[in-house]
């Protein structure tokens, strides 16, 4: 025997609402009750995270390797309050604040349950100085982040060429320029011949090109535009000769074909 599933199918189709899930109603009231209680539930928790005296913060623990900041100052800095709850305070905001202190470049946070935060900092890196007039602090990521102040570390290379008025009237121009100089001072900074002879200075022409000068034989290196790798060959081969062991020079050039153009003292 087969069943009529057409026929058994409109059948069921026509019969009340009601009949055909008697239960249909109180499924929906029980899903909304659900929801109800756990949205409550949920607003209840939430109220006990930001105001339990359990989760008050009672202490900031200070990591990192600080040279130009106490712990001190990372927890004055962060502006963590006694009153705050572990779960209340801003992640955004505590970055927000210690990154106003200029030394500040890298941040994490991290909740210690039930009542620490745990800051981590680490500072910039000097990399460069930038002088036009007055003296700015450049780091690794090429940001210059500070005016040079008394106590501050000097002994670095300088980037020269450089005036206010033009990073003040031609700002994106000069950021171009600026970065070009600090590739330029990060390829002659990886060569040999350079860390032996230490750079007091890079100079930086728009029209001629770079000029390095030595910290200690104050030895003045033309590299020009362009062709770096090239002249930097030249310039390792040049200082193995037995003229360069032999002799002092005041300036060695560098954008000549072939050959490398030295002025001796």
């Amino acid at each position: 025997m087969f069943w009529n599933n057409g026929s058994r199918n409109r059948k069921w189709q026509g019969r009340p609402l009601l009949y055909r899930g008697r239960f249909h109603y109180l499924r929906r009231l029980a899903q909304v009750a659900l929801v109800l209680m756990v949205l409550v539930g949920l607003g209840y928790f939430v109220n006990f995270l930001n105001t339990s005296e359990e989760l008050r913060i009672k202490r900031v623990e200070v990591f990192g390797d600080l040279k130009h900041l106490s712990k001190e100052d990372v927890v004055l800095l962060s502006k963590i309050s006694p009153e705050d709850r572990l779960f209340s305070v801003s992640f955004s905001d505590i970055e927000e604040s210690l990154k106003r202190h200029p030394w500040v470049g890298i941040v994490h946070l991290r909740r210690k349950f039930p009542d620490i935060i745990q800051v981590q900092v680490q500072e910039r890196e000097v990399f460069a100085a930038l002088n036009v007039g007055d003296v700015y602090l450049i780091d690794q990521e090429g940001e210059v982040f500070k005016k040079a102040q008394e106590g501050d570390q000097l002994d670095l290379p300088f980037l020269t060429g450089f005036s206010k008025a033009d990073l003040e009237n031609y700002p994106q121009l000069m950021r171009s320029y600026l970065d070009r100089s600090l590739s330029f001072l990060q390829f002659v900074n990886e060569q040999e011949f350079f860390k032996k002879h230490e750079i007091a200075e890079v100079h930086f022409d728009p029209v001629f090109g770079f000029t390095v000068f030595t910290l200690n034989e104050g030895l003045e290196i033309f590299f020009g535009r362009e062709g770096y790798v090239k002249k930097q060959k030249k310039l390792e081969a040049f200082s193995r000769s037995a003229d360069f062991e032999q002799s002092s020079f005041v300036r060695l050039d560098l954008d000549v074909k072939n050959r490398v153009v030295a002025r001796k003292l």
